[in-house]
């Protein structure tokens, strides 16, 4: 039963497989694709930001005085006025008027309700009686307020009101920042806190060498959106250029604050929405830790694929059928082809063999 698969000898079967001294080349698939069939663009977002409570607060000190031994009585009179805006009339208060009363009193006068403190203090300089010292501070500010004091109808020898002083101004943001790109570490030029959509972009293009499609910019803190108290500018790119053709997925951009001012000011950068492009560029080959073949086109023909393997140490000769245009269910895009390994190599103490 020469030849065949099965032979009987005696009580002895014995099985094997026709042409199992055959050789079978190895056959595999290669396969590459993005992750998207069209281009996504990137969004990144830089934004701005302080400890706001600490920045809106604002302190004036004034306080009354007469002569030494004298005993200060009548009244005095504050004026408050904000930007342009001047409030109707003076308020009036007593001379030895407690912080809690003028506090209210201011509360409700200038519709500032929970928003300043006042104190009041001896005032250690000043030998007269009823002489104090207060101090007002508005809770959340952003510096636009002044006000004046009026001796008024004060009496007692000497009797004087000081002007108010301020003693600790806002601390809102200022200054400017910068852009870095990891990609080719440019950096661009100042950029300040307030700085315009346009003005972002054309930072971007020029310095760091990315395009931009569009810059949105606008204010974040939506009780008083102004940029001293926060800002955030989206950034929508195009591409930026690597050194395999431009590529959707930019770096992540850094920022640097050295510049910028304001209480416990920060400037951060992340990625809102990361790039995703259609398959483009090219690309190499190794098998079995063989130096990398020359690069070839994402879309290479069959033939291409061939002798880019065949170039290596590992093959001498391959088949590489039909190359195939995919795009899947979940949005993937690519190409593949069956590579048939007729002969190959492995890596000895004698090189190649």
């Amino acid at each position: 039963m020469h030849g065949d698969s099965v032979t009987i000898h005696g009580d002895l079967l014995a099985v094997g497989a026709p042409g199992k001294r055959t050789p079978l080349p190895e056959v595999q698939v290669l396969t590459v694709y993005s992750k998207t069939s069209t281009d996504k663009s990137e969004v990144q977002i830089i934004s701005t930001s302080l400890d706001r409570e600490g920045a809106m607060r604002s302190t004036y000190e004034f306080g009354t005085c007469a002569d030494p031994g004298e005993t200060i009585s009548g009244k005095f009179a504050l004026s408050f006025k904000e930007d342009t805006y001047s409030f109707a009339r003076p308020i009036l208060f007593d001379s030895g008027i407690s912080a809690e009363q003028m506090q209210t009193t201011l509360e409700q006068s200038l519709n500032l309700v929970g928003r300043l403190s006042v104190a009041r203090n001896d005032d250690p300089g000043c030998e007269s009686l009823n002489a104090w010292r207060w101090e007002i501070t508005f809770l959340d500010t952003t510096g636009a307020e002044s006000f004046s004091a009026d001796d008024h109808s004060l009496i007692g020898a000497g009797a004087v009101i000081t002007s108010p002083t301020n003693t600790r101004e806002v601390d809102l943001l200022r200054g400017s920042y910068e852009i870095i790109n990891p990609f080719n570490n440019q950096t661009s030029r100042p950029l300040a806190y307030n700085a315009s959509g346009s003005d972002v972009k054309t930072a971007i293009e020029d310095d760091l060498g990315i395009t931009v499609r569009i810059v949105q910019s606008e204010n974040t803190y939506l009780a008083d959106p102004i940029p001293e108290l926060g800002r955030r500018w989206t950034i929508i790119f195009e591409h930026h250029a690597t050194n395999y053709g431009v590529d959707v997925n930019v770096p992540q951009l850094q920022v640097r604050s050295a510049s910028l001012l304001g209480s416990e000011a920060a400037v951060v950068s992340h990625t809102a929405f990361e790039g995703r492009s259609q398959l483009r560029g090219s690309f190499a080959l190794s098998f079995r830790g063989s130096d990398l073949s020359t690069f070839i086109p994402h879309d290479c023909s069959p033939a291409d694929l061939a002798s880019a393997l065949e170039s290596l140490d590992s093959i001498n000769e391959v088949t590489v059928s039909g190359r195939r245009h995919f795009t899947d269910e979940a949005g993937k895009s690519g190409f593949s082809w069956t590579i048939t390994f007729d002969s190959v190599n492995k890596l000895t103490d004698y090189g190649w063999i």
